[in-house]
């Protein structure tokens, strides 16, 4: 996908290494198109090439494949970028092993370098806001399909029999389903949801360090390698997260490093408790930030490792 770029960005990137003689180059995909870039680029300046997967290739899990044409064709691509590679970096040791699957390396094995967070940040938190608000930050997508959180926000006001001025549902990001406000509107839950939409990263931390709760969905049928860069933000934003569906990769080191609880994607009564119980730790005052995030998810540690 995106392939229609490399003329453009192959040119503009050979002008940059002529000018400024770089010693190495950084490709990251999706769009993994742009390893075409680093190839290129590589072979005609004999540099450095590093080329980093923050998801899975072919395969079917992230980039469509509906003939078999494409499946051929997208792993005889990514075979021919994971061999020319000078390093392979990816995101989780799932990852890894789906690459090795792949191809034999002639150079270094894929290396570990997963997403991360950046401590500036979160250095000046704000505070979090007095009313109960529970929020999901990150893109609405196939994979953070919010329905049957909303459904459980549903029942929670029904068995908590709150107000408006009790508790929120915070949406943030953009919705790429568009079907929220439909969903919103189904469950009659208007006055107790905002949809605050695309925002700035800053405004995104800020939202996830201000809510009470934060959530975190993995549809059914979500890949086990999936780890969203919000995963580690999460972390450092040391609040309690609702995870919701799929025990993907990303939920499970929310699970080792944060306050947690976990549903069943479908389980709109579970869900509903959960949130009752995070509800009356707010109340009571017995809701405690979570430990710091580990510093190895943080960039300057990162930064050494590259």
């Amino acid at each position: 996908s995106r392939i229609l770029w490399l003329p453009f960005a192959i040119w503009h990137a050979a002008q940059l290494v002529r000018r400024e003689k770089y010693q190495a180059i950084v490709t990251t995909g999706p769009p993994h198109s742009s390893h075409f870039i680093g190839w290129l680029i590589k072979k005609i300046f004999n540099i450095t090439w590093l080329a980093d997967f923050r998801d899975s290739w072919s395969g079917g899990e992230v980039q469509p494949e509906p003939t078999p044409a494409h499946r051929w064709l997208n792993h005889v691509m990514q075979k021919f970028i994971l061999r020319r590679a000078n390093v392979v970096t990816t995101i989780s040791p799932q990852l890894i092993d789906e690459l090795k699957a792949h191809a034999d390396f002639p150079n270094l094995a894929p290396q570990l370098l997963p997403n991360g967070y950046d401590p500036d940040d979160f250095a000046t938190p704000p505070p979090v806001e007095r009313i109960f608000t529970v929020a999901l930050c990150g893109s609405v997508t196939h994979i953070a399909n919010p329905q049957t959180l909303i459904e459980g926000f549903r029942v929670f006001i029904e068995m908590g029999r709150l107000t408006a001025a009790e508790a929120r549902l915070r949406f943030v990001g953009a919705d790429l389903l568009g079907k929220v406000s439909s969903w919103v509107a189904e469950n009659h839950v208007q006055s107790f949801v905002e949809i605050a939409g695309y925002v700035s990263h800053a405004q995104a931390v800020a939202a996830m360090q201000q809510a009470a709760v934060l959530v975190y969905v993995a549809a059914p049928g979500t890949s086990v390698v999936t780890v969203g860069g919000k995963t580690y933000e999460y972390l450092a934003a040391r609040r309690p997260v609702l995870c919701i569906g799929e025990m993907v990769e990303g939920m499970q080191l929310l699970r080792r490093h944060a306050q947690t609880r976990a549903c069943s994607f479908h389980a709109i009564d579970e869900i509903a408790r959960a949130l009752l119980a995070f509800y009356r730790e707010f109340t009571s005052g017995g809701l405690p930030p979570a430990p710091p995030a580990p510093e190895e998810f943080s960039r300057r540690f990162q930064a050494r490792q590259v």
